[in-house]
């Protein structure tokens, strides 16, 4: 909440300019925020835990709201749940999941930081949504604070969105909600005319976290618009895929209809009254705004030989196999996609991943595996396409799409060239539904939170960070700010560590993606680990020492000799060797960098043009072990993976891959 109204000052004024006349003047996002904090006040109090009584054994608990002055609580279909020991096929006891008719209810008395704790009956659970709607038998003479349901009849993509829960009461007992915030990411219709109104689901941006199941989800006004639901798998080819999920209150509503208190609990949301002018106009400026980037986004459904994997030590963890999304960059057809979405780019971050084999053919085998590519156009018919080149780099594939006679691609609309500053709000706009035509695309708020130095020795070195709910199913979209201008392209790089449940990703500005397109466009891919300078290295942890300097090579025209020790690349130091394959390792052919270097105790620096590696042989079998030399992959993350799916894969080593005795091992031949 915090990042998101530091976004919401720093982007207020262009907000209003893109939102046109009406919204202009000052104080605009101070207001806005304003009316997030009168939204918030009214939900806290009202936000409960609702748990199985302790004669029952271990609960999970579920968060609540309070919708009725006398008791009545919604929660999701787990209010009350609890799991009892059973006898199993084999004789071991196991749980099994099983629903008490009574349920506890905490309840926030924020004013002592505590909560006060009520027996409560459930009266009806409708699991098909995910719901359980419970009342409190002894309220208190004054009545609870409570949520009144509203409608999700107005609901659209781009409004914003809070979601609350409190599961802390198990822990900390301070009675106290936690909360998130973002917009409607994305809506699921049901049919038309049905009785439960307009929406079968919501997927929101605000992010849900363990504990906020069952929670109120409220709009900007402070009304119920739904509850929030962690229930269900989510298929391989789901888009939505680490967003929030919440059953819409008008198909709660509906589900509610023979309870005898039905009009009382429910009251007509008509009647409800509307608060956040400001916000709406806001919402209304996102909505435009997405509208319009929508036009250039394409979405790209992928057939591959084999299943896309991240292949971790000792398992496998799965991956989204749904559409993923291009931008257009030009209006022939010219699209850019994230990487990430075509191959397994763990080796890139962190070498150790690829095994045996070098992490940057790893990432072009897997890319590699793609044998056709449909492109879905907004408004517009599918094509085909078909990879041209990508940029292990950048993090990105190029895509030539096949176009019908007639037909264009929408280019993006370019942003200034200072438009990166951190603080500033991002956009994220992406089409992961192939040929299922929605009226909207998926939308995420967020903010710039940094922008990386070109010459950082990671992966996304000159990309820049943002929270916009980065995610497996919303990469490749478009980063824009409030005017719809493009900042960049979503990608992630570690599966295991970016992107699903945290929303933290990159975007490669746009002004990288337009200055590398021309060497794209003619089949050139560029992958790590390319650039050289022609040298040998003794065989030294210690220190970077020359053994051998080819002759008519980059290093020999730049005056380098034989016992020579790099100290430097680029302003950085160098300590030993594998350092220096990490400054070289994101290098590109052709690129010039200043080389610091020792000789005869004396410090002295010269400029090398790198060259391109030359392509290896073709493999073969040795007939003796061959010793390994200097790796150049880059140390650890110190961030070990968290365990996926119940199984704790272990850390990744920081032991080197074995690599020939050159001292710049060669990677695999350049190709698109």
């Amino acid at each position: 909440m915090r990042a998101l109204r530091a976004a919401l000052a720093a982007a207020g004024l262009v907000a209003a300019l893109a939102a046109g006349p009406a919204v202009a003047g000052p104080g605009i996002a101070s207001t806005v925020e304003d009316e997030f904090e009168a939204a918030i006040k009214v939900v806290n109090p009202a936000t409960v835990f609702c748990v199985a009584p302790a004669k029952y054994g271990a609960s999970p608990g579920s968060s609540g709201v309070l919708i009725s002055r006398d008791g009545y609580v919604l929660s999701d279909a787990d209010a009350g749940a609890y799991y009892r020991p059973v006898p199993g096929p084999d004789g071991k006891q196991r749980a099994e999941k099983a629903w008490a008719d009574d349920v506890e209810i905490r309840v926030p008395d924020l004013k002592r930081g505590t909560y006060a704790v009520f027996a409560a009956k459930r009266v009806k659970r409708v699991e098909a949504i995910d719901s359980c709607l419970l009342k409190i038998d002894k309220p208190p003479s004054g009545g609870f604070a409570f949520v009144p349901p509203g409608s999700s009849a107005h609901l659209e993509v781009g409004q914003f969105t809070f979601a609350v829960g409190t599961s802390f009461p198990q822990g900390e007992g301070d009675g106290s909600s936690s909360l998130t915030a973002g917009v409607v990411a994305s809506l699921l219709p049901l049919g038309a005319g049905d009785p439960a109104g307009r929406w079968a689901e919501v997927i929101t941006s605000a992010a849900v976290n363990p504990g906020v199941n069952g929670g109120p989800l409220v709009d900007a006004d402070g009304a119920l618009v739904g509850i929030i639901s962690t229930w269900g798998q989510a298929k391989a080819d789901e888009p939505f895929q680490f967003l929030g999920k919440a059953f819409p209150i008008d198909r709660i509503r509906n589900a509610y209809k023979d309870v005898p208190v039905y009009a009382t609990v429910f009251p007509d949301p008509r009647t409800l009254p509307v608060r956040a002018k400001q916000t709406a106009l806001l919402e209304q400026a996102i909505g435009a705004t997405a509208a319009k980037v929508a036009r250039s986004v394409v979405s790209l459904e992928v057939s591959r030989k084999s299943m896309l994997e991240t292949k971790l030590p000792q398992a496998k963890l799965a991956r989204y196999l749904g559409p993923t999304s291009g931008v257009a960059l030009t209006d022939d057809g010219w699209v850019v996609a994230s990487l990430y979405a075509f191959a397994d780019t763990l080796p890139l971050p962190i070498p150790q991943a690829a095994g045996q084999r070098d992490a940057e053919q790893a990432v072009a085998d897997d890319l590699a595996e793609v044998t056709s590519v449909t492109a879905w156009l907004p408004d517009g018919p599918s094509a085909p396409a078909r990879v041209v080149a990508h940029d292990q780099r950048l993090g990105v594939v190029l895509l030539k799409v096949d176009l019908p006679p007639g037909v264009k691609t929408v280019p993006v609309e370019p942003a200034p060239a200072d438009a990166l500053r951190p603080g500033r709000l991002v956009i994220g706009v992406s089409n992961p539904f192939g040929g299922q035509r929605r009226p909207s695309p998926v939308v995420t708020v967020g903010m710039l939170s940094r922008v990386h130095a070109d010459d950082a020795v990671e992966c996304w070195g000159g990309a820049f960070q943002t929270d916009a709910n980065m995610t497996d199913g919303t990469v490749g979209g478009a980063l824009v700010d409030v005017r719809g201008r493009f900042l960049g392209m979503g990608t992630l790089w570690l599966t295991v560590q970016q992107g699903r449940n945290s929303g933290i990703g990159y975007g490669v500005p746009g002004t990288k993606l337009v200055a590398a397109l021309p060497s794209l466009r003619s089949g050139a891919s560029f992958l790590l680990n390319s650039a050289v300078m022609k040298v040998e290295l003794k065989q030294d942890p210690k220190r970077a020492e020359l053994s051998k300097v080819v002759a008519g090579g980059p290093a020999d025209a730049a005056g380098l000799k034989p016992g020579d020790v790099i100290v430097g690349i680029g302003g950085k130091p160098v300590e030993d060797p594998g350092q220096l394959r990490q400054r070289l390792r994101f290098r590109r052919p052709g690129e010039k960098v200043v080389v610091a270097y020792e000789r005869g105790g004396k410090r002295a620096e010269t400029t090398v043009e790198l060259a391109r590696r030359e392509a290896p042989p073709a493999a073969t079998k040795p007939t003796t072990p061959t010793p390994p030399a200097m790796s150049d992959a880059p140390p650890a993350m110190s961030d070990a993976p968290p365990a996926m799916d119940g199984e704790a894969p272990p850390a990744m080593s920081d032991a080197p891959n074995p690599a020939p005795p050159a001292g710049e091992p060669a990677p695999p031949a350049m190709g698109g």
